[in-house]
């Protein structure tokens, strides 16, 4: 019968790959290989044979409800021979009955809950010794939940031939986590505008609104690679113009990165020396998360 060292090392035997391919190969063979150790049969029974040893450090978790579920997270242990953790579900706090989910991160996202749950967190080296389990933490799931956001602004001239972002951004209401990292935000809103006169004369599109999102990584501070996406935008070609914003649907980021959302205008024809500008005379933005997972 194969086993794991024999699938993990398969892709020696392919001489034709360059040593990068085969580096490649490799990882992704390790990864059916714990794959398979997480969902055999094998493994099923291993479960039943652990072996626990009090002398190990026990995973210290925390739980983040939300809506239909939630979040349990813990530090990562300080054995190098810890290979994966397992977090048992179960619907009372004695666990007569349990349903075991397995990660190799230090973090488990349970979803689709309709009442409260009990859980607890060990972790599990390659020899089948595990850690004693966690203090039993218990998840109490919301049913329904609505987080609104907002914020609005008037009188703002448009300098320059940049954009000018005249509602959220960083540090703004509009800059925030999302409740359910599984979840949408919904944004709306509504902007009245003076356009700049050597444009709105003309009936050009020098004028434009643009609603933009990013997302910003887990430190808080920096910005997801290619994840600024322009979702609504309109051009004012009129010396008033009343806009409706959206609605929008908005998908959330990963589980603790946030979410900035910016409403910009740019002006490419700046006549502001001259006394003409474009002007925002009112704009308001909307978010609404339903949370539902």
């Amino acid at each position: 019968m194969a086993n794991g060292n024999h699938i993990r090392s398969f892709a020696k035997m392919f001489t034709n790959l360059t040593s990068g391919q085969r580096r490649e190969f490799e990882r992704a063979l390790a990864d059916l290989e714990n794959s398979r150790e997480l969902i055999s049969l094998e493994t099923s029974l291993d479960i039943l044979k652990r072996s626990p040893d009090s002398a190990l450090p026990i995973p210290q978790p925390i739980v983040t409800d939300s809506v239909r579920g939630g979040i349990i997270e813990w530090s990562a242990l300080p054995d190098q021979k810890i290979n994966f953790y397992e977090v048992d579900i179960s619907s009372t706090s004695s666990f007569a009955s349990f349903t075991t989910v397995s990660t190799f991160s230090t973090a488990s996202v349970i979803d689709g809950l309709t009442a409260t749950k009990f859980l607890r967190v060990r972790g599990v080296r390659r020899d089948g010794t595990t850690t004693p389990y966690s203090s039993v933490q218990t998840m109490a799931p919301r049913l329904f939940d609505i987080t609104t956001h907002s914020e609005e602004d008037f009188y703002i001239p448009i300098v320059g031939t940049d954009a000018n972002t005249i509602l959220g951004g960083t540090t703004s209401a509009l800059d925030y986590t999302p409740i359910n990292p599984n979840g949408n935000s919904m944004v709306w809103g509504f902007a009245s505008i003076y356009g700049n006169p050597s444009v709105a004369m003309l009936g050009l599109d020098n004028i434009t609104i643009d609603l933009i999102y990013r997302y910003i990584d887990t430190d808080g501070v920096t910005p997801v690679p290619n994840s600024e996406t322009t979702v609504w935008s309109n051009s004012v070609g009129e010396f008033w113009s009343s806009t409706a914003i959206g609605p929008v649907t908005i998908p959330h980021p990963d589980l603790n990165q946030s979410l900035e959302i910016r409403l910009d205008v740019t002006d490419t024809i700046d006549d502001l020396k001259g006394g003409q500008y474009t002007e925002v005379f009112w704009a308001h933005l909307n978010s609404l998360e339903l949370g539902i997972s």
